[in-house]
C-alpha cells in the first residue's frame, strides 16, 4: 500500500537534490511528498498519467518494461537511494512507458508536475538547475544502455 506524507529536508535525500545548495533544497523540499512503498507494491504502470518526476530516498525500485511478447514484462533496471524515476513528466510526456515496483521497503519523494510548474514561475534559476540534472542522470543511463545494447549485439 502506497502511505504518503509530506516531504521533510530528509537526511536521506537523494543525489539529485542534495547536491544543490542548502538554500535550493529549502525551496524544493516544502513542494516534495513522502511516500512509503511495501515490497511488491508498484508506483506506477504504463499507461498512467505522468504526474511528476520520484526520487529514491532509500530502499530499492525495479523499472520493467514491455517485451512485446504478450503481457510479459521483463526487468531492465535497479534503482537505489539518489535515484529519480519518471522525469520525463517534467519535460511533457503525458502518459507512462514503464513499471515501476518495490524491490524492498521504499521511501520516495514526488515532485508532481504541478509543484514543478510553481518552482519555474517562482525560481526558473533553480527549475533550470534541476531539469540540468536530471538530463544529466538521464544522459548516463543512455550511454549505460548503448553500451549493453553494443555487447548483446
Amino acid at each position: 500500500m502506497l502511505r504518503s506524507s509530506r516531504g521533510d529536508d530528509g537526511e536521506g535525500g537523494t543525489a539529485v537534490l542534495s547536491k544543490l545548495s542548502k538554500q535550493d533544497r529549502e525551496e524544493i523540499f516544502p513542494r516534495l511528498r513522502e511516500h512509503s512503498l511495501e515490497r511488491g507494491d508498484t508506483l506506477f504502470l504504463p499507461g498512467d498519467k505522468a504526474d511528476g518526476v520520484y526520487f529514491v530516498k532509500s530502499g530499492r525500485l525495479g523499472v520493467q518494461t514491455e517485451t512485446g511478447f504478450a503481457d510479459r514484462m521483463q526487468m531492465v533496471a535497479f534503482l537505489d537511494e539518489g535515484a529519480p524515476v519518471g522525469e520525463g513528466a517534467l519535460a511533457g510526456e503525458s502518459a507512462r512507458e514503464i513499471k515501476v515496483v518495490a524491490i524492498e521497503k521504499t521511501t520516495v519523494y514526488h515532485l508532481s508536475t504541478h509543484a514543478f510548474g510553481e518552482l519555474e514561475k517562482n525560481n526558473p534559476t533553480l527549475a533550470v538547475q534541476l531539469l540540468k540534472r536530471l538530463l544529466g542522470t538521464a544522459t548516463v543511463r543512455l550511454r549505460a544502455n548503448s553500451k549493453r545494447l553494443a555487447r548483446v549485439l
